[in-house]
């Protein structure tokens, strides 16, 4: 069997054609990459990796309060443990997230025209949870920023203007995603795993 191994690119190469032939590259012949040298600050994600571990150990009951039926939109709330079943055929998958995204009021226009994916957070009390917003707040940002330049790069690499695709993102809907795989004993398992196959639905997904 052959190692396969996802290409690891530099978005401080020098050489920006090379980068982006390099992406070409991985997107044609891996559909993957990893990306180093982006930008996000180190405090910026080090401060969301302490939101989400505290929120995951909230009691169950707790984060129940930010269920995402509760919610009222698709993509906004709590999932717990084999809520979502990503792959048919399979027992629901054994993982727990939140979901967040760009906060926007009642009276923003698309909230009152009922376009789907664009509303309010269910944020935790800062009470419960000291800096939980700020921090996701701050990195969704910092993601959003680099979703856009790697689109840029992306669409020359497709032989397209850097700015291609920026018509169609004056009001794009960023999901950020909080996930938790708790550990689970072999001997429990009956086909169920973390996470079923699945294909993501946005224009490009980013994994920590």
């Amino acid at each position: 069997m052959h190692a396969w191994h996802v290409p690891l690119l530099s978005l401080a190469h020098p050489d920006e054609p090379a980068l982006i032939a390099q992406i070409d590259q991985a997107c044609r012949t891996h559909g993957f990459l990893q990306v180093c040298d982006h930008g996000v600050a180190p405090d910026v994600m080090a401060a969301v990796q302490r939101a989400s571990r505290a929120f995951f150990a909230l009691p169950e009951a707790t984060k129940q309060r930010w269920h995402i039926q509760l919610s009222g939109h698709l993509h906004r709330g709590y999932d717990p443990i084999g809520w979502q079943a990503l792959e048919a055929g399979r027992p629901a998958d054994l993982k727990e997230s939140f979901y967040l995204g760009i906060e926007r009021g009642a009276d923003d226009p698309l909230v009152q025209a009922g376009v789907p994916g664009y509303g309010a957070n269910p944020w935790p009390d800062e009470a419960l949870l000291p800096g939980f917003r700020a921090a996701c707040e701050a990195y969704t940002l910092a993601m959003s920023a680099l979703s856009r330049r790697l689109m840029g790069l992306i669409a020359q690499a497709l032989g397209l203007p850097a700015h291609h695709f920026d018509e169609g993102m004056h009001h794009p809907a960023p999901v950020l995603r909080l996930l938790h795989y708790p550990p689970q004993q072999a001997s429990q398992l009956d086909r169920q795993i973390g996470s079923g196959a699945h294909t993501d639905w946005g224009a490009l997904t980013l994994l920590w």
